[in-house]
């Protein structure tokens, strides 16, 4: 019995224990967990200060703007008192010395009235001298008139009934050195008209006639035309021009590269392959391109000191463009007129740069794809140093420049579009020079406009077109 009763109390006891074990390892729990918050309390209480610490700092910051703010306030309506006194005293002075002006004025024109009144009794005597002057002209034009009639006529007929001859005589008007120059200008031009017409399907006929003349008319008149080159003291030359409708390319390289031709022979005959290229079907030259480019390219090289020869070839140039495409198409040959080119570009003449960037213009519609070695190296250079000249000619041709190349774009990716809808690999694609180039030409262009300078409107609108087709 006793046994019992001091184990149920050892086993109560050791209930006892074990519930105090327990409620001291909750204790610690509970204790271990205060710590924790304290820590987070105390991270806390630190951010808040720092916070603290950060709100006045910006607080005096505010502050020290709105002094700032002040003081430039003050400075503002101080400045704008200055101006405000300094227009009106300008004012004051411009009024002044405008009544002095128009003082000065009204004693000019009181002077200038009494010189008029003395001028018109003049001019009433003046004007029945010239009623009767014109009277006497009226008769001698009528009579100059009808002279100039039997004249027209009489070469007609000359014409019609023995054309062969006549235009032999023509050409030996024209070749012959000691006539007046007025005489010999007028047999070239009248020659020149009996070979070519601005009527297409006359002209088509003028030269269907001439090819049906005797071999030996033709020979006659080409020798004669062909010596005539470089005698004349004229221009445009009368000679030149009827060897540009009768004349093969060929004939004319030896005047140009030959060291015994002369300096004006060489400029008439560029002058007349200019015409040649010009107005003669490009696929007909196409097989003289390399003989017609030598002519050339000889007239613009270094050593030429004549402005005009160098202008002439220049233009020729410009004129041969469109039946050269297979020159452009070897590399070699390509580069070769490039470098040519880009050098005319920089001639100290302004006729021969405006030329020259011309070609630069037309090269860059019709032979886009071959353009994309010279664009960074030379084009950009080029085109907007010439943009940026003082001498409207050659700012308006390096606006040209981006201009065609705008269009040439917007096409492209026009068709670039067309081709993707019908599901096939576009034939060219666009570089988008355009858009690399828009941030350098376009300041420029703003630039010329508030200078006034003349720009066609296409031009800008182009360049924006240009760049946003490329997205």
């Amino acid at each position: 019995m006793g046994r019992a009763i001091v184990q149920k109390h050892k086993n109560e006891i050791q209930e006892v224990v074990e519930k105090s074990i327990q409620k001291q390892s909750e204790l610690d729990e509970a204790v271990q967990n205060l710590q924790e918050k304290s820590y987070i309390i105390f991270d806390l209480e630190n951010k808040l200060e720092n916070l603290q610490v950060v709100y006045e700092d910006v607080q005096r910051q505010l502050e020290e703007s709105q002094k700032r703010e002040a003081e430039f306030n003050g400075i503002c309506d101080q400045i704008r008192s200055e101006l405000i006194e300094e227009h009106k005293t300008k004012v004051a002075t411009m009024e002044q010395e405008a009544a002095v002006k128009l003082k000065e004025k009204e004693t000019e024109i009181e002077l200038v009235t009494a010189q008029l009144n003395e001028m018109e009794s003049i001019i009433q005597n003046l004007r029945q001298e010239l009623i009767d002057a014109a009277e006497d002209k009226k008769l001698e034009e009528k009579k100059d008139h009808n002279e100039l009639t039997s004249a027209l006529a009489y070469l007609l007929q000359l014409e019609l009934s023995n054309l062969p001859e006549f235009m032999k005589a023509l050409s030996d008007v024209l070749a012959g050195v000691n006539n007046p120059q007025v005489p010999r200008m007028a047999a070239g031009l009248q020659l020149k008209n009996t070979l070519t017409s601005k009527n297409t399907a006359m002209k088509a006929g003028y030269q269907k006639r001439w090819l049906s003349l005797p071999e030996d008319v033709r020979n006659y008149v080409k020798k004669n035309v062909v010596s005539a080159l470089g005698t004349e003291t004229s221009r445009p030359s009368a000679a030149a021009q009827c060897v540009a409708y009768i004349a093969v390319a060929e004939l004319l390289v030896t005047n140009v590269i030959s060291s015994n031709s002369t300096e004006m022979l060489r400029e008439a005959t560029l002058e007349a392959i200019g015409y040649i290229c010009q107005d003669i079907d490009p696929d007909i030259l196409a097989a003289q391109s390399k003989k017609i480019l030598t002519a050339i390219f000889h007239g613009m090289k270094k050593h030429e000191k004549n402005e005009h020869v160098k202008l002439a070839a220049t233009t020729a140039l410009l004129n041969s463009l469109e039946f050269t495409r297979a020159n452009f198409e070897k590399e070699n040959e390509r580069n070769y007129i490039m470098q040519v080119v880009c050098k005319a570009t920089q001639s100290p003449n302004t006729k021969i740069k405006v030329s020259a960037l011309q070609c630069l213009v037309k090269i860059m519609s019709l032979y886009y794809r071959y353009m994309e070695a010279y664009m960074g190296p030379a084009f950009f250079a080029i085109s907007l140093e010439a943009m940026k000249s003082d001498i409207d000619e050659i700012a308006l041709q390096g606006i040209e420049f981006w201009s065609n190349v705008c269009d040439e774009e917007i096409d492209l990716v026009v068709e670039a579009k067309e081709a993707v809808e019908m599901g096939r690999t576009p034939e060219r694609t666009s570089r988008y020079y355009a858009l690399g180039a828009l941030q350098y030409i376009l300041p420029v262009l703003l630039h010329l406009l508030t200078k006034q300078v003349f720009l066609p409107l296409l031009t800008l609108s182009s360049l924006v077109l240009s760049s946003s087709s490329s997205h």
